[in-house]
């Protein structure tokens, strides 16, 4: 009875979803005129993605750009799509998307299956979940966070670049030099943080989530610790002591916290073991900018060389 229980909830959240959807087409039907008749709508799913997009449309008068998960709009694991978000996703010419992340992108694919999906993951090479966290349990088989390195962002951005020129191939040249000067600049910010890691005199770190092993790959360091294991979920006393012993088997391993979450048993693991908090942000709820990707970065390559010191 459970099983069925279950298999009828289902059910209903896809019915639900499809007249939703259904209605959003008919309310905007592709093609509508009005004062963006013949722009092509662009639906990025969050922040990176947004990010990346903005520089490479940037001056580009036939696209129109829009965000699904505003920066304050919360998680992106645990996102719940809205009427509103339908009606968004109903316009869209083209959806950018991470690919791996979120959790309703599969049924955002069956609800408009004639509308281009670009999963800017996939230009990357994936790093496999390994344990049991918010990922695992949603049977992700690739960690998604990959934004977090910058040469991943980098072929993000061709990745993003190549679908707006297959929508909107008028722009295609602006497109290819718009990305060209974005890449240059995050070929600068690759280099300020690979040269900063060389010197670093410690090379193991605990994150507040399991969001930063694209950046450690990148910059040679080791996630020791996972301290949320699952997404909005505190974790147990047990867990806490098991980070707390690895840490002191390990030598010591500089704690990270997020401005996403309280830092409470961040803080808690780091006074015992002797260490200090500080900040990784994955960035989600920043105000998205040009320059927004490159700020996080900049200060997340603070917060690393203030943590890890130099040799």
């Amino acid at each position: 009875m459970q099983g069925g229980t279950a298999m009828t909830r289902r059910l209903a959240a896809v019915s639900v979803l499809v007249a939703a959807a259904l209605a959003a087409v008919l309310l905007h039907p592709p093609g509508a005129k009005g004062e963006d008749a013949g722009a092509k709508h662009v639906l990025c799913t969050f922040w990176p993605e947004y990010v990346f997009a903005l520089n490479v449309a940037d001056g580009v008068e036939g696209v129109r750009l829009d965000i699904l998960i505003p920066p304050a709009g919360g998680s992106p694991h645990e996102y719940q799509l809205s009427p509103a978000d339908l009606e968004k996703a109903a316009r869209a010419d083209l959806i950018i998307a991470n690919g791996y992340l979120e959790p309703f992108m599969e049924r955002l694919v069956r609800a408009f299956p004639k509308t281009p999906v670009v999963r800017t993951a996939d230009s990357v090479a994936l790093i496999p979940n390994e344990g049991t966290d918010e990922h695992t349990a949603r049977r992700l088989r690739w960690n998604p966070h990959t934004w977090l390195s910058v040469l991943n962002a980098i072929c993000e951005t061709d990745a993003i670049r190549a679908a707006l020129t297959r929508v909107y191939p008028a722009g295609a040249r602006r497109f290819l030099e718009n990305a060209a000067a974005y890449q240059r600049r995050l070929l600068e910010l690759r280099g300020e943080m690979l040269e900063a890691s060389f010197s670093f005199r410690r090379r193991k770190i605990v994150t507040f989530h399991n969001a930063y092993a694209y950046m450690a790959r990148e910059l040679g360091l080791e996630v020791t610790a996972v301290i949320m294991e699952v997404a909005g979920k505190a974790p147990s006393p047990a867990r806490v002591a098991e980070i707390i012993e690895r840490i002191r088997r390990s030598g010591g391993a500089a704690v990270f916290a997020e401005p996403q979450f309280p830092d409470r048993v961040a803080k808690l693991i780091a006074e015992q073991t002797g260490m200090k908090t500080w900040v990784l942000d994955p960035g989600v709820t920043t105000p998205p900018t040009k320059d927004a990707y490159e700020k996080v970065m900049r200060a997340n390559l603070r917060s690393l060389s203030e943590a890890l010191g130099k040799r």
